[in-house]
C-alpha cells in the first residue's frame, strides 16, 4: 500500500499520473493515495508491538514443546520471505520502473474503425460548426462518424498520433489512445488517411505530424467515405502525452 501511494504521488508531482488515469480523476486519486499511505504507516506502527508480543510468546511456547516451535519458526521465516519478496516486487514495479504509454502495437485497425464510430454517435452534433483550428485527433473522428458531406469536406487539419494499417494498402489511421477514466479502458480512435505508398515513409506504430484537407474518398473501393488527403507527413517523435481525453 505505502509503495503504491508513494508512486501515485510521485507521478502526479511529476505530471505523469494523466499516463494513467484522466486528469478530471486526478485530485482523486492523489486524496485517496494520501489516504492510503497514512493507513500503511499507521497499521505497520500497530503491528510493530503485536509482533513483539507475539514472538515473546513463541519463545515461551518453545522451551515447553521444542519441536513444534521450530517448525512454526520456520513457517514464520518463509512467510517473512515472502512478504519481502512480494514488497520488493512491488517497489521495482511502482517506484523502480519508469512510467510506460500504452503499445501502439496493440491498436488494430477494426479496432479503431469501431471505437470512432462508436464515440462519435453522442458527440459528433456538439462539434458541428465549432473552430476545428484546435481539434484533436478524437473529435476528428467524432466528426467524421456524422458522414455529414458539408462539415467535414475542404476542412484543413493537423494531426499527430501514431501510424495503423488498414485492409486498403493506400490507406493507413493516424490515431491516438482515447481514456474516458484510466488506462485500463483505452480505446484507439483515428482517422483515415489516403496516401498510396505511405508506408515508405510511415511505417506502422511510428508516430507523424499530418496536414491536409478532407475529402470525399478518390476510390469508390475504399471503405471510409471521407479521407484526410495529406499536404505532408512527416515522422516525430511521441509527444510527453501521447492520449486524448
Amino acid at each position: 500500500m505505502l509503495a503504491g501511494a508513494v508512486s501515485t504521488l510521485w507521478l502526479a508531482s511529476s505530471g505523469k499520473l494523466t499516463l494513467y488515469v484522466h486528469p478530471r480523476y486526478e485530485f482523486f486519486t492523489v486524496s485517496l493515495a494520501v489516504v492510503a499511505g497514512v493507513i500503511a504507516v499507521a497499521s505497520m506502527l500497530v503491528a510493530q508491538p503485536l509482533n513483539s508480543e507475539e514472538h515473546e510468546h513463541e519463545h515461551e511456547h518453545e522451551h515447553e514443546h521444542g519441536t513444534i516451535a521450530r517448525k512454526n519458526s520456520n513457517a514464520r521465516v518463509w512467510a517473512m520471505a515472502g512478504t519481502v519478496g512480494v514488497t520488493g516486487l512491488a517497489i521495482a514495479m511502482l517506484l523502480i520502473a519508469p512510467p510506460a504509454t500504452l503499445s501502439t502495437t496493440i491498436a488494430g485497425q477494426r479496432d479503431v474503425a469501431e471505437s470512432s464510430a462508436r464515440i462519435g454517435s453522442s458527440s459528433a452534433q456538439n462539434l458541428v460548426g465549432a473552430d476545428t483550428s484546435a481539434f484533436t485527433v478524437k473529435d476528428w473522428a467524432v466528426l467524421l462518424s456524422s458522414g455529414d458531406p458539408a462539415t467535414i469536406t475542404g476542412k484543413a487539419a493537423s494531426l499527430t498520433g501514431f501510424v495503423i494499417d488498414t485492409t486498403d494498402p493506400d490507406v493507413f489511421f493516424v490515431a491516438r489512445y482515447l481514456i474516458s477514466c484510466c488506462a485500463v479502458d483505452a480505446q484507439p480512435v483515428g482517422v483515415p488517411v489516403y496516401s498510396p505508398g505511405w508506408q515508405a515513409m510511415a511505417p506502422v506504430g511510428t508516430w507523424v505530424d499530418v496536414t491536409g484537407v478532407f475529402s470525399p474518398a478518390p476510390d469508390a473501393s475504399i471503405a471510409p467515405d471521407f479521407v484526410l488527403l495529406p499536404t505532408s507527413v512527416v515522422g516525430v517523435p511521441e509527444p510527453g502525452n501521447p492520449y486524448v481525453y
